[in-house]
């Protein structure tokens, strides 16, 4: 029992979830993954949850398993995986592991609160205001789905150069934030 993948169907999806083990053997984590047809009729998946053991968390184990699961992914036919963040510190991980903004969505849907996030940030440091600031601009300037808009990646950057106790600003704005991403599944050469 809970050694095996659960799965069900609605519609015209299939879910999987999952518990994930720690190396006791005691679940601690789970994930659910939405497998569907994108309107061209290609695989996507929907990274729908994703729970990290506790005792795994900061060691580079969610990191691992989303490597692994992008993996299979591409060996499979998958062509994007969507994510919808907002719990603990989701928006920032997402962002590091290369999600950009789905631009399927309107701009206010798929970056969400991050823009509020931004607005309300302040750190006694006029090199990191500036670079909100900056990126603010190029938000209200560039044409949503141009490659100029700035990705989340960019943001979660924002002032990692002061990086302290393994916490900068970048990671704090996006800690928490709410935003609609995606990613193709490219084969590495």
């Amino acid at each position: 029992e809970g050694d095996k993948l659960e799965l069900d169907s609605y519609r015209d999806s299939v879910n999987v979830y999952g518990g994930i083990k720690t190396p006791g053997g005691d679940f601690s984590g789970s994930f659910t993954r939405r497998f569907d047809l994108d309107d061209n009729g290609d695989i996507q998946v929907e990274h729908v949850f994703l729970k990290v053991p506790e005792d795994a968390r900061g060691a580079g184990f969610g990191q691992e398993f989303i490597r692994q699961s992008e993996n299979y992914y591409i060996t499979h036919g998958v062509k994007r995986v969507n994510v919808g963040t907002g719990l603990d510190d989701g928006g920032y991980h997402w962002a590091k592991a290369g999600f950009k903004w789905d631009t399927s969505k309107d701009e206010n849907e798929a970056v969400g609160d991050v823009d509020s996030a931004l607005d309300n940030y302040f750190y006694d440091n006029s090199s990191i205001m500036s670079e909100i600031s900056d990126i603010q601009g190029r938000m209200a300037l560039t044409a949503w789905g141009d490659d100029d808009y700035p990705s989340p990646s960019e943001i979660a950057d924002i002032g990692i150069e002061f990086k302290e106790d393994n916490m900068w600003a970048g990671k704090e704005i996006l800690s928490g934030t709410a935003w609609y991403g995606t990613k193709e599944m490219v084969p590495e050469d």
